[in-house]
């Protein structure tokens, strides 16, 4: 009997197909298989592509041997070494079981769609006259699959979204590949780039620059306040700066004690709540809130919404699709009469592939306090925007007559709370009681004040000048102006300061982002060699070609020909024996325990700078049956001469440098 194959991304997703089918499904050691269905997950790609190695047919590669542009005629793909049990399950279903109907349940996202795309590509021999349909779910509820089931499209009318994922995966690689093995071969030193990496670095760098060169410039300004008979305090400062303190009119001013209402202009208006949370603003809401981390908070996101808590997180938009109405209702139905349904929410021209995240109608059960407090965040935001009393607050705008000085002050107080019983948003109550003709007595004093630099770039800013890293402002941030999707910068912002996954370019201390020594040296070389591979130049050429590919109006093939002439562009006006090497300081790590010269850093080691010296410690350290990974930080501290830890597998081991005659040990300490 024919059946239906499910090849699906998440574990979670497959448990929740055979849990509302309900057959008996029976763990085929890789696969589930039941009489009409068989459901697979991948847990992880099983799928890779090609390395230049693979495609010139060698074992050993030296980059400086590599001719660019390196464009492959043909991107090909081959299975992963991380995964190659899972290939081989999927390979043997694809050879021997008989199949109705597929079922594509990739995440519902451009990779997602692509992973599973790719695998039907690979296998594509085996699946010929097959009938292909793509679950497309945007939150992870048994209402939800079974709708979404029973709707399920034709996966070629995905076709516009795989091509754009592919043309981004193919440009990537370009990328990556052609500007990391320019940079490392003209500096001789390792420098792993691509489309998000250097944009992020210049920021920080560019940041850095202007507070080193800022000048701080002081002035002096007149201040003081006023009480109303209820003991409200006003503060009151007046608008003109002065440079000297001596100024004779700071003089005249200081006399003033009198200070006279000349005007109240009193208005009352209706206080919107902020638009329902994309994950860009979520995740700054949490860091401002909790102080969560970017990467934790998309953990516990993303853990919400496996849980089928909140809808699909990896989106841009901050509206909803009107098929989303079953599920405010269903909400509603819990809620009391104070809440309604409403319009405004719903503008599907403001929406990509997703609406905002918003929580479903499933029953809360057991959570840690970080899942809590996201979840309460995404419920409290959507109720705020249902919620039908209006916020009111009254706005008063009184005129001081200060001397000959008119200074106006606004006052704002809250009239009826609304949305502002669920969200603070940082409304302050004010109130000070006056009319029109009342006097103040005031002391006026001097204040000495200072001008403030930009402040260092942080998680939030960083998050923010990607989203939109044009200086013109724009009231909203269309699609194709930004650097990749929000979970994309938080795993590479991530990638760049953690020091296991070796890149090493920017350093994260106290919320503040500071370039490392490598870092700078990666700008200097890219400003010497004239590359214009920064944020504007990623967001108009490859996320505006990006877009036509998702609208269908130029192929993938098209792409990776444009991307073609934008590498050869940069290399023309390079010149052949440009070389940085000598340029370059590089940053000692330590001294040698066996010489004393300056420790050095390579891409697999800890090298001592004396050519005569033997001095290497391996940056992946063969202790018995563990590998341990030396960091930057531990191999300084190493070198000091410190007790460092590591993890191995269930251990803790604390290990110290030893020198054995010619060779450089770890050794435990007891």
């Amino acid at each position: 009997m024919a059946k239906e194959l499910f090849i699906v991304e998440k574990e979670i997703l497959a448990k929740n197909i055979m849990k509302i089918f309900s057959e008996d499904f029976i763990d085929k050691n890789g696969y589930f298989e039941s009489e009409k269905k068989i459901v697979i997950f991948l847990k992880k790609h099983i799928l890779e592509y090609y390395s230049i190695k693979d495609y010139e047919r060698k074992k050993e590669l030296k980059w400086k041997d590599i001719k660019l542009p390196y464009i492959p005629k043909k991107f090909l793909l081959k299975p992963s070494k991380d995964n190659l049990e899972k290939y081989e399950i999927m390979k043997y279903i694809f050879m021997t079981k008989e199949i109705s109907k597929i079922v594509h349940a990739g995440d519902s996202n451009r990779e997602g769609q692509l992973i599973i795309d790719n695998i039907l590509d690979f296998f594509s021999e085996y699946i010929k006259d097959k009938k292909i349909y793509r679950l497309w779910i945007s939150e992870q509820t048994e209402r939800e699959i079974i709708k979404s089931y029973f709707e399920m499209k034709e996966n070629k009318e995905y076709i516009n979204l795989s091509n754009e994922a592919l043309a981004r995966a193919y440009s990537d690689w370009i990328l990556g590949i052609n500007l990391s093995i320019l940079l490392t071969t003209k500096s001789g030193e390792l420098f792993q780039v691509g489309r998000l990496i250097y944009p992020i670095i210049y920021k920080v760098f560019e940041t850095e620059e202007k507070i080193k060169t800022f000048k701080k410039d002081f002035f002096y300004q007149l201040e003081g306040s006023i009480e109303d008979k209820n003991g409200n305090k006003l503060k009151i400062s007046l608008e003109e700066k002065f440079k000297n303190k001596d100024d004779e009119k700071i003089k005249e001013l200081l006399k003033i004690k009198k200070v006279k209402v000349k005007k109240i202009e009193e208005t009352i208006f209706i206080k919107k709540p902020k638009k329902l949370f994309n994950l860009s603003d979520l995740q700054i809401e949490l860091n401002e809130k909790f102080n969560y981390k970017f990467e934790d908070s998309l953990f516990y996101i993303k853990k919400l919404y496996e849980a089928g808590y909140i809808t699909y997180y990896e989106t841009d938009s901050r509206y909803l699709t009107v098929d989303k109405r079953e599920t405010i209702n269903m909400i509603l139905k819990k809620l009391g009469k104070e809440f309604e349904n409403k319009d405004i929410l719903y503008i599907e021209k403001e929406i990509g592939n997703h609406s905002a995240i918003i929580i479903t109608d499933k029953k809360i059960q057991e959570m840690n306090i970080e899942e809590k407090n996201i979840y309460m965040a995404i419920r409290n935001r959507l109720l705020s925007n249902l919620l039908k009393e209006k916020t009111i607050i009254l706005k008063k705008e009184i005129t001081f007559k200060v001397g000959k000085e008119e200074i106006k002050k606004s006052i704002e107080s809250v009239r009826q709370k609304g949305f502002l019983f669920l969200e603070s948003d940082d409304q302050e109550n004010k109130i000070f009681l006056t009319e029109e003709g009342e006097e103040f007595n005031i002391n006026l004093f001097l204040v000495k004040k200072e001008t403030k630099p930009i402040e260092l770039m942080t998680e939030i800013s960083l998050s923010k000048y990607l989203e939109n890293p044009f200086e013109s402002k724009k009231e909203k941030t269309e699609r194709r102006t930004q650097l990749g999707t929000q979970t994309t910068k938080t795993i590479t912002i991530k990638k760049m300061y953690d020091e296991s996954k070796n890149y090493n370019y920017i350093k994260l201390k106290n919320k503040n982002f500071f370039l490392t020594a490598k870092g700078i040296r990666l700008v200097e070389l890219v400003k010497k060699l004239n590359i214009n591979i920064g944020a504007e130049w990623t967001a108009k050429i490859l996320n505006e070609i990006l877009f036509n590919v998702s609208e269908g109006k130029i192929s993938v093939d098209e792409v990776v020909d444009i991307m073609k002439k934008e590498i050869e562009n940069i290399l023309k006006n390079i010149p052949y024996d440009f070389n940085f090497k000598e340029e370059i300081k590089k940053e000692k790590i330590g001294k040698c325990l066996k010489c004393k010269k300056a420790i050095y850093e390579n891409k697999k080691a800890y090298y001592c700078s004396n050519k005569d010296c033997d001095f290497v410690l391996f940056k992946d350290y063969k202790f018995f049956n563990y590998t341990l990974r030396i960091t930057l930080s531990k191999a300084r501290k190493l070198l000091n001469g410190e007790i460092v830890s590591f993890k191995a597998e269930d251990k803790i081991l604390n290990m110290k440098i030893k020198i054995n005659g010619k060779y450089i040990n770890l050794e435990k300490e007891k």
